[in-house]
């Protein structure tokens, strides 16, 4: 755990996206950009069912959904 935080302060990034010139420094970071490219969305919103290709946009989403009933939506 902390050999791949150490990562972040090294600037090495080793793992190249295949569709852009992006490159990460972990693998995972890598997977989850290449969703944008592949359109892949595993993440959906329980209320409104909008789908995201990363957790944290989906995470993002679910503010506008406070301070709503959801028997309203």
């Amino acid at each position: 755990m902390l050999q791949r935080h150490q990562i972040t302060h090294t600037g090495k990034k080793e793992f190249q996206c295949t569709y852009c010139d992006k490159s990460f420094g972990l693998k995972h970071n890598l997977l989850a950009h290449m969703n944008i490219h592949t359109k892949y969305k595993p993440w959906e919103c329980s209320i409104c069912r909008r789908k995201f290709g990363q957790k944290v946009c989906l995470n993002r989403h679910l503010k506008v959904h406070e301070g709503f009933s959801v028997e309203y939506l």
